[in-house]
């Protein structure tokens, strides 16, 4: 709705005016949490503020929600930088973004201005920021990257159930064939299913991840199904950095996401709407692309990463 639009730009505009005195006065530690869309990010981020006593920055690279990310972003929201590459005004953006400014409607949906004023730790989730996310790594040297995955079946199937199959083909498939080196309509054609689409997202955002990342941080990702079942394991591990991280109150959180967190998490059995022949078509395009962390028909990791 318009008057929607009119609220939020207005909202928007007395966040930068104010900006100055809504920002972190004082931070210590930020971590950049980094995951494919629907693959349990919020979740997890929620479980990471309670436990660090961090305040959220939620998807800043929105290109919608954030007026300062727009300008910079590609139209699909999905950017690629190689980690070696110069990219001065991402740059810009990043560095202000971990330091608590650009603010947003959006992205200070779960947090209050007197909370984010006085907080010393900041986790800034983002599900728009796998392609690039070795860049950051090397850019960014004090900030905490940490990686997030979910089975290929699971996270196409819950985005289909969320509607992602209605983007258009010219936002999902080009970029995605483009960060990976491939032809576009070679690898998914715009008559091909929509799980094969969405299939070619979640590999560009994943495969290019977790080639680009530092051994030492792959060994801190975080896996989807063992946040379910292990929760204690897998919130260790991410905060294994962190000495005073309170493991007991992250563990409790995930007991109750909030309104923000797909509905769908902790639910243990695999979505499996999908049809068989799209599912053997999706085993095939992981195995085209040497993507091996999961196989289709195994519900959990065949690996873990940075070993």
């Amino acid at each position: 709705m318009m008057w929607k639009e009119a609220v939020r730009r207005t909202y928007n505009a007395g966040l930068a005016l104010g900006e100055s005195v809504l920002r972190p006065a004082a931070l210590s530690d930020v971590l950049f949490l980094v995951g494919s869309g629907r693959s349990g990010t919020t979740a997890l981020m929620e479980a990471l503020i309670a436990g660090l006593g961090a305040q959220p920055i939620f998807e800043p690279l929105h290109p919608r929600m954030s007026p300062a990310a727009n300008p910079i972003l590609p139209v699909h929201g999905y950017p690629r930088i190689s980690p070696t590459e110069d990219a001065p005004a991402m740059r810009a953006l990043m560095s202000g973004l971990f330091e608590g400014r650009h603010l947003s409607k959006w992205t200070t949906a779960q947090t209050s201005f007197r909370d984010l004023r006085q907080t010393k730790r900041l986790v800034v989730k983002e599900v728009r920021a796998a392609r690039m996310l070795g860049w950051v790594e090397n850019q960014f040297p004090d900030v905490a990257v940490r990686y997030m995955v979910r089975h290929p079946a699971a996270v196409v199937s819950s985005m289909l159930k969320a509607d992602w199959g209605s983007w258009p083909w010219a936002h999902v498939v080009p970029p995605a064939a483009a960060a990976l080196g491939v032809d576009a309509d070679d690898v998914a054609p715009r008559s091909s299913p929509h799980s094969r689409w969405l299939t070619l997202l979640w590999i560009a955002d994943n495969a290019l991840a977790t080639r680009e990342l530092a051994h030492e941080t792959l060994r801190t990702t975080v896996y989807y199904e063992e946040l379910v079942t292990e929760p204690e394991r897998a919130l260790a591990t991410a905060a294994a950095a962190y000495p005073h991280f309170d493991l007991g109150r992250a563990v409790r959180n995930l007991d109750r996401p909030s309104q923000m967190a797909s509905p769908e998490y902790g639910h243990k059995k695999r979505d499996h709407r999908i049809p068989a022949p799209e599912r053997r078509d999706m085993s095939s395009m992981l195995r085209d692309f040497g993507v091996d962390i999961y196989a289709m028909e195994e519900p959990l990791p065949t690996r873990r990463l940075g070993l």
